[in-house]
């Protein structure tokens, strides 16, 4: 008689079928926790840091920390980790940290803490708090910008003489641009040579933008003293409105030209005028870094330098065209109303025309206006920057938050305050977060929900009764 069989033999399938059940479910969890796949289907990939984002983690290096002060058992420590986590899978040294303000109470006080959820970014021993609703890309990517420029950058705009105001909310105003120089770290103010006759030491950047009265010699004076001591300078000069500025041109080798820009196919294009400048196509430069969509100028006009680009002229300069109209466009210096045409007997310019220059050389860090280029450079030498364009319009807020021209003037701003690890840091807003419907979808969408649908439903409750009354 044979012997009975063994455990193995009468429960082996079972052993082995656990076993590799055991085995597989191991190895996903393995798979699991080491691979991690995501991806982003949103318009705008906004699920998704942007490349503006990626270029400013890149240019810190030292260790960045995350603090979030959030309730022990409060939902939105989800959302933060959730948020946050996006820079730090971009950064190795990035660190989030969540403390209980209420537990901490000591810890929440020093820090400024006003509000559960309230974010502390720190960097290089800065530090900037961000509340809840400021939990975005432009919030903290902006903070990050602030925080990775230790220095003091002021930005000083020319005031008196009829220039663009920073509180100005009007479309011709410049209270939108000053907000977003903020934004990103720079101090913004406005600088009137009558109450103060000199340009402070501390400025980084002068801006002279669109003067529409004569400055006095005296402040003429002043601006090219800055100038000739190595200041650097953003000047936005209107056609036919110099404001007696033509020995500053001078002093850097610039001639601005007498007209204005028009394109002859704006209707095609759909700029709604003749003297809408627009630029589609940018020089390789520092400041059109990253610069890939139009930019608009109303009104503007062209300028031309002394020599060549990159050639240095009697002064030292070396010019660098950013901004230059398409062959089709003409320098009309007659009246750009009614129909236009190009006439050279009066003096009418071919395109292509320069309309933004920047200018860069190299001064002695004690340089006087009295001196020469050629002995200034005799001293320890450091960079000067200028740019000029031929429109103060493109920065207004009618125009700013058109197409390219914030990421533009930005990125003047930040080449002139040498921040140039900041250059092409703009985050685009998302293009699908707003619908936009013509007039008769509208009405169509208002009778259907407040008239159709409620007589459908009406209707249809009235017939079900009435056929159940029949039954």
């Amino acid at each position: 008689m044979a012997g009975s069989p063994s455990f193995f033999q009468r429960h082996g399938s079972q052993i082995v079928t656990t076993l590799l059940l055991l085995i597989v479910c191991g190895l996903l969890a393995a798979l699991s926790l080491r691979f991690d796949y995501s991806a982003d289907w949103t318009a705008n990939n906004r699920n998704s840091l942007t490349p503006a984002s990626h270029s400013q983690l890149a240019s810190m290096a030292d260790p960045l920390r995350f603090t979030a002060f959030v309730s022990q058992d409060d939902g939105i420590r989800r959302e933060v980790t959730a948020f946050i986590e996006r820079y730090l899978r971009h950064k190795d040294n990035a660190v989030l940290d969540f403390v209980d303000p209420v537990a901490n109470p000591q810890q929440a006080r020093e820090l400024g803490i006003s509000a559960n959820g309230e974010i502390v970014i720190e960097y290089q021993g800065r530090r900037e708090n961000l509340l809840l609703y400021q939990m975005n890309e432009q919030g903290v990517t902006g903070a990050l910008q602030r925080l990775s420029f230790g220095g003091e950058t002021s930005i000083r705009f020319l005031d008196g003489h009829g220039e663009r105001r920073l509180d100005d909310q009007e479309l011709a105003g410049y209270a939108g641009i000053s907000k977003e120089l903020r934004d990103k770290g720079l101090r913004v103010d406005q600088l009137n040579l009558a109450q103060t006759p000199a340009v402070p030491a501390d400025t980084s950047v002068l801006v002279v933008a669109g003067a529409q009265s004569q400055l006095l010699p005296g402040e003429v004076h002043v601006l090219r003293d800055y100038v000739a001591r190595g200041g650097n300078l953003l000047w936005l000069v209107d056609p036919q409105q110099k404001a007696g500025l033509q020995p500053l041109a001078e002093d850097m080798d610039l001639e601005l030209l007498r007209g204005t820009v028009v394109y002859p196919d704006y209707e095609v294009i759909g700029t709604g005028h003749p003297a809408m400048a627009l630029i589609a196509e940018y020089p390789p430069t520092g400041i059109t870094t990253g610069l890939l969509t139009y930019t608009l100028f109303p009104f503007a006009g062209a300028l031309q330098t002394e020599a060549a680009p990159g050639d240095p002229t009697a002064n030292g300069w070396r010019a660098q065209p950013i901004l230059i109209t398409p062959d089709r466009s003409w320098l009309d210096t007659g009246s750009i109303e009614g129909e236009i045409e190009f006439r050279s007997e009066d003096g009418d310019q071919r395109g292509p025309l320069m309309i933004g220059a920047a200018l860069e050389r190299t001064v002695a860090a004690d340089a006087q206006p009295d001196e020469t280029a050629a002995e200034a450079l005799a001293a320890e030498d450091r960079a000067q920057r200028v740019v000029v364009i031929a429109d103060s319009d493109f920065m207004a807020n009618g125009y700013l938050y058109n197409i390219g021209n914030l990421q533009l003037a930005v990125n003047v701003m930040q080449w002139l305050a040498h921040r140039d690890s900041q250059l092409a840091i703009v985050i685009p807003p998302a293009p699908d977060t707003h619908i936009y419907l013509p007039l008769w979808a509208s009405i169509l969408i208002g009778v259907g929900f407040v008239l159709v649908l409620p007589v459908a439903l009406i209707g249809f409750g009235v017939g079900r009764w009435w056929l159940r009354r029949r039954r």
